[in-house]
């Protein structure tokens, strides 16, 4: 009777870790913008790891083990529940037919997440990256405050671990090894990326289909044709297009979901990134707004701590925004201007500071660190082409919608329009030595494109009437279906 109360009392603390922590800021903040109940939850918790962070170090520096701090986190954080219970507002409950819709993408969704650890066990167990996360994960739990490199005793270990305090913290509170915990969390971050891209999708308008089209095309769009046609394709024809390389992209975005699959850290950074595009894409409506600025710094504070390699793209997109709300603002208001121009520059600035601070902590005795290298013109020609191939599913939502959504809503298109030209620019002209990680600005370009994907497809859906109940699962099985067939041609034969 013991171990089942303390087993429920952890999951209870999990779920507390993960929700309440954001959920003081997003509920607490004055003069914030009036965003739905349910993204202020969902944003809430993309803020929690960043919050948890802060907390679980200041906890420590007062003495406390490991042991001792992530159960009174979870205490602590506790009385959240009140305040987001007074400030909760109207919660619309979901409709039937709103479940019905979503439910194809979430069936779809939770058979590639579960499909992948079935069939291919040695991801999850034996290969590189678990065994070295697991690694930072037990020293933090063993109470080290600052992790140390496993190959190099007394040096600090310069990879980003932030994100194991809060991962390590998690698995603690449900009694769940690294290795196994993570599905956990993955299938949590992967909801709250969901949530803000419909969120985003409903706030221009779009429909209840348009969004669950957004996040169908996010999960799946993403190098649907670069795993297909090669495989369609005769052998003459490939070799002629291959004479600019290999143009088919890189079989760890092939699709976005994949990266949800496996035990890493960057489904935090794109929940963090997403959170920047959500926030900035609205139009801050009072002249002493400073709740956005606060959360805006913390995301973009978590971005550069927890996988800096993206800190790029969410300044870019940070100062897209600033860029059009000035812009719109200063013909009627030049004080409202440059205020807004202050205050988001200062969140930026302390983001910046914040993340240096970090960088300098993890990489001050470290021998080599890796050098970015420039692209030369060949690589760019053939990155431009391996960047065409991978998103064109959503390209094409993006020639759709964009026209009209520029005249609509010309800030919140701006300001995807800048996330989609930065990754894209950055994925084409860095050179990431070792494993050539500049794919990974695949994965911000797609989360700006989805929702002009699902804006896109809208008036398509519509024209199919009561078929259209039907269209998210058809899209979703025919996206899927390069996922299910690397599984099946991939897997371990006996």
């Amino acid at each position: 009777m013991i171990n089942i109360v303390l087993k429920a009392a952890g999951i209870f603390g999990f779920f507390s870790l993960v929700f309440l922590p954001g959920g003081w800021l997003t509920f607490g903040l004055r003069r914030l913008s009036p965003w739905p109940f349910w993204s202020k939850i969902t944003l809430g918790a993309v803020l929690s790891p960043m919050v948890v962070f802060l907390q679980y170090y200041l906890v420590r520096f007062l003495g406390l083990s490991f042991e001792q701090t992530v159960p009174w986190l979870a205490v602590l954080n506790l009385p959240a529940i009140i305040l987001i219970w007074r400030k909760k507002g109207t919660t619309p409950t979901p409709a039937y037919r709103t479940i019905i819709q979503w439910l194809p993408a979430i069936l779809v969704s939770l058979a590639c997440l579960a499909a992948l650890p079935m069939i291919r066990p040695q991801w999850r167990l034996i290969d590189g990256h678990p065994w070295m996360y697991s690694d930072e994960v037990y020293m933090i739990a063993n109470g080290e405050l600052t992790p140390e490199d496993p190959y190099l005793a007394g040096v600090t270990l310069s990879y980003p671990w932030p994100a194991h305090v809060y991962q390590a913290a998690l698995g603690y509170l449900i009694e769940s090894p690294p290795l196994m915990g993570f599905l956990w969390m993955n299938v949590l971050w992967l909801v709250f990326i969901a949530q803000l891209t419909a969120s985003l999708v409903k706030r221009v308008g779009g429909n209840q289909k348009a969004a669950v089209f957004s996040v169908i095309g996010l999960l799946f769009g993403v190098n649907f044709l670069g795993y297909s046609l090669p495989r369609i394709f005769p052998s003459g024809v490939l070799k002629l297009i291959n004479i600019w390389g290999n143009i088919w992209g890189d079989y760890r975005y092939t699709p976005w979901l994949l990266k949800f699959c496996t035990f890493n850290q960057e489904p935090f950074a794109l929940a963090f990134f997403t959170g920047i595009v959500f926030i900035m894409a609205d139009q801050w409506p009072e002249e002493r707004e400073w709740g956005g600025p606060v959360l805006l710094f913390l995301l973009l504070a978590g971005l550069g701590l927890f996988f800096p390699q993206l800190l790029p793209v969410g300044f870019a997109v940070a100062l897209g925004g600033l860029i059009s709300m000035f812009i719109k603002v200063f013909r009627t208001s030049r004080r409202l201007a440059y205020n807004r121009l202050i205050v988001v520059g200062i969140a930026i600035l302390l983001a910046t500071i914040t993340s240096s601070a970090h960088l300098h902590l993890v990489t001050h005795d470290s021998v080599k660190l890796t050098t970015l290298g420039i692209s030369n013109v060949r690589q760019m020609i053939s990155k431009s082409l391996v960047t065409l191939v991978v998103t064109f599913p959503l390209l094409c939502g993006l020639a759709l919608a964009s026209p009209g959504l520029w005249k609509r809503r010309r800030h919140f298109a701006f300001v995807l329009l800048v996330g989609i030209f930065t990754s894209c620019a950055l994925h084409i002209v860095l050179s990431i030595p070792y494993f050539a990680n500049e794919y990974k600005f695949i994965f911000p370009a797609a989360i700006c494109l989805a929702p002009f994907f699902g804006l896109g497809m809208e008036p398509f859906i519509n024209r199919l009437r009561h078929w259209a109940l039907l269209s998210p699962l058809i899209l979703g099985l025919i996206l899927a279906a390069p996922f299910f067939h690397k599984l099946y041609s991939d897997r371990p034969r006996s």
